[in-house]
């Protein structure tokens, strides 16, 4: 691994990578989607409701450093970025609720978001736990869409209606970017033209 030179001083030393960590992640996902025509319960000519929710349970985010350390269960956790420094928040439970009501060339939609409290990842594995971690945290988003022609759609949305903050805590880095809104309430508009 050490070459010298004829001087005997280290001229090239190759240290290989080694993969001496691991981790074991499991969970579980349910998904439910339910798409009725109001029509068909009596509501004449009133339009379409769609329901769908995706509920996440993250039973377990064990990380080994070493091949002989023990493994550490950070599921519930915010704060190790072992892994993957822009992602450092595991919560246990994840709520994704849609309705879209439509009728005609009229489509809206309202988004709910729920991510459970977390600990502080320095927590796991003490016996007395005392640094702070998050709150849970909801977002609310709506959509309309209008359907100009067959081709072209217009769409109109405010994402974070209620301009929730992230949470506060105190550990390594801000935030989580791929869990948390950090861009707050935002509106947009957009055409999409078929050719």
């Amino acid at each position: 691994m050490t070459t010298r030179n004829v001087n005997g001083g280290i001229e090239l030393q190759l240290q290989p990578t080694l993969n001496l960590a691991a981790y074991e992640v499991s969970g579980i996902d349910f998904q439910f989607d339910y798409g009725i025509k109001l029509a068909d319960v009596g509501l004449g000519n009133a339009g379409d409701l769609g329901v769908n929710i995706v509920l996440s349970y993250l039973d377990k985010y064990k990380i080994q450093n070493l091949a002989d350390a023990p493994f550490l269960d950070y599921a519930g956790t915010i704060g190790n970025a072992q892994i993957d420094p822009g992602a450092t928040a595991f919560p246990r439970w994840k709520l994704n609720l849609s309705t879209t009501y439509k009728i005609g060339p009229v489509e809206l939609t309202g988004t709910y978001r729920w991510y459970d409290s977390l600990s502080h990842y320095s927590d796991v594995g003490v016996s007395n736990p005392s640094r702070p971690g998050s709150a849970a945290i909801d977002y609310v988003d709506l959509v309309g869409r209008v359907g100009i022609n067959d081709r072209l759609q217009l769409r109109v949305g405010v994402q974070n209606l209620f301009d929730t903050q992230p949470p506060k805590w105190v550990g390594f880095g801000a935030t989580d970017l791929g869990l948390y809104d950090i861009l707050q309430r935002r509106f947009f508009v957009g055409l999409r033209q078929r050719f």
